[in-house]
């Protein structure tokens, strides 16, 4: 708070134009009554705290009303009033004019920080200035009720802020015990929720178990998927092999063959295509050998995605093997239609020896016949192979049955993993909650002994103003 230097007033009441100058200590205003002295209270209130309000005080005649206060810091307040202006003017050394208007009934901020003496505020509905009484006020806070003195007592104290921590504190402790309760029905919930499941490490155990029993049912079922695909290949050889034995015999005879001079370019033809067919059968030879070389790599795999990618693969070579057999069938249609034609040339006599050199080239087509018919003893070998494997594994159906009881269970383990890690987090909260409320209730203490302590330091109540020795005495 900043003193009082000097006060003008102008037309405010009976006061035309009049200039104080306060002195340090204590100033006393002495004059007949209704000479200006409440007035001038009245202006300084006016500045100070904008009462009165109105234009009531305006001296009789006058368009303005202006009161100036100047404080020893050097600070100049001016409150003027007219029919269409209302402002304050704050002036500080050094600074431009400060102009307010517009502030309405309240003070304005900027007002309040340079006089320093703002009024005290109880409550919501009162608002004590403190710094400056009216003519007919009383002694300080006498004329006012008990609890309203008991509260400025400990505004002005600092009691309040006390009661307010010890309010906040109490709602808090109030809002984490319900918390509490909450979070415990909830924990007694789910340890309910998780009762049946306490043979979980069990049934993990027996889970494991079943996937290592998975994993060799899907590995027999792999190579099931092989022994089919070798089945429908040893079909296909079997068909070649008649086709190749009656073509051999046909080849037997190759005298006759001088008569029919004039078929040899079809014949011919036909050659070509038993070459197109070699080739083939190389290629079926070669996939045989392939699917040998990725049964013996997938032996030790468990992953099933990279069988499930085997068996597309697969998958595709046997849709390949359907279309040489079409092929194949196509060929088979053409060699019948040129057996025909060659019967109805059996009455040709005419002889070339130039045919010779084509007899040559079918004796050797007949050494590659031959070695395929090795090929195909290797092949039937192979496929009695395939057959015993198998006999052992006919029951992939029930497998299939075991392995999708083998997934439900894994899903009820990922779930109740879910479940462990939700009651994790609520026993997490739980403490934090507990480790909360036993430092608010140590804040507690800790603020009760600072406050009996300051009120022993006092040595009065700030209620009833008695001396707390004394009470504790008669305690």
């Amino acid at each position: 708070m900043n003193n009082i230097a000097s006060l003008r007033l102008e037309n405010f009441q009976s006061h035309l134009d009049t200039t104080i100058e306060f002195s340090a200590g204590l100033n006393v205003l002495v004059g007949q009554s209704d000479s200006g002295k409440t007035a001038i209270i009245r202006g300084v209130r006016w500045v100070l705290f904008n009462q009165p309000r109105g234009t009531d005080f305006m001296r009789v005649g006058a368009d303005f009303a202006r009161v100036t206060l100047t404080f020893t810091h050097g600070v100049t307040i001016v409150r003027e009033r007219t029919s269409s202006k209302n402002r304050y003017i704050i002036k500080e050394p050094n600074k431009e004019d400060l102009v307010l208007e517009g502030f309405g009934i309240h003070v304005p901020q900027e007002v309040l920080d340079a006089h320093g003496m703002e009024p005290l505020r109880v409550d919501r509905d009162h608002d004590l200035i403190i710094h400056l009484s009216q003519q007919l006020d009383g002694p300080f806070l006498l004329e006012q009720t008990s609890s309203l003195r008991a509260k400025t007592i400990g505004r002005i104290s600092g009691a309040h802020f006390l009661d307010m921590a010890i309010r906040d504190t109490s709602k808090d402790l109030s809002g984490l015990n319900q918390r509490v309760k909450m979070e415990e029905t909830e924990l007694e919930h789910l340890t309910g929720e998780l009762e049946p499941y306490q043979t979980l490490d069990k049934q993990r155990t027996k889970l494991d178990q079943a996937g290592e029993k998975l994993d060799k049912l899907k590995q027999a079922e792999r190579k099931l998927d092989n022994l089919y695909e070798l089945k429908s290949a040893l079909q296909k050889l079997s068909k070649e092999k008649e086709e190749t034995v009656t073509q051999f015999q046909l080849v037997e005879q190759v005298h006759l063959w001088e008569e029919a001079w004039n078929h040899i370019k079809q014949t011919h033809a036909y050659a070509k295509s038993l070459d197109h067919k070699r080739a083939e059968i190389e290629l079926v030879g070669q996939s045989i050998n392939k699917c040998r070389e990725w049964i013996d790599k997938t032996k030790h795999i468990s992953d099933a995605q990279g069988a499930w990618e085997l068996i597309q693969d697969k998958v595709s070579q046997k849709q390949e093997l359907i279309k040489l057999k079409q092929r194949y069938s196509q060929m088979i249609e053409q060699k019948n239609q040129i057996n025909r034609q060659l019967a109805q040339t059996d009455f040709i006599q005419e002889k070339d020896w130039s045919i010779l050199a084509v007899i040559e080239k079918k004796r050797a087509k007949v050494e590659q016949l031959r070695q395929l018919h090795v090929l195909y003893k290797q092949v039937e070998k192979a496929v009695e192979t395939t057959n015993d494997m198998y006999k052992k594994v006919q029951h992939t159906k029930e497998a299939e049955s075991h392995r999708e009881k083998l997934e439900h269970k894994l899903m009820n383990y990922q779930r109740l993993k879910q479940l462990k890690e939700l009651m994790h987090e609520v026993n997490t909260r739980i403490i934090e909650g507990n480790r909360f409320m036993n430092q608010k209730t140590e804040e507690m203490q800790r603020l009760e002994r600072e406050f009996e302590e300051q009120l022993m330091h006092i040595g009065t109540c700030p209620t009833c103003g008695s001396s707390l020795e004394q009470g504790l005495k008669n305690q």
